[in-house]
């Protein structure tokens, strides 16, 4: 299963800029 942290890099690739 995808982690939460996962699916929020799928929706935001750019958040860890």
């Amino acid at each position: 299963m995808l982690r939460p942290d996962s699916i929020r890099r799928t929706l935001h690739p750019n958040i860890n800029s």
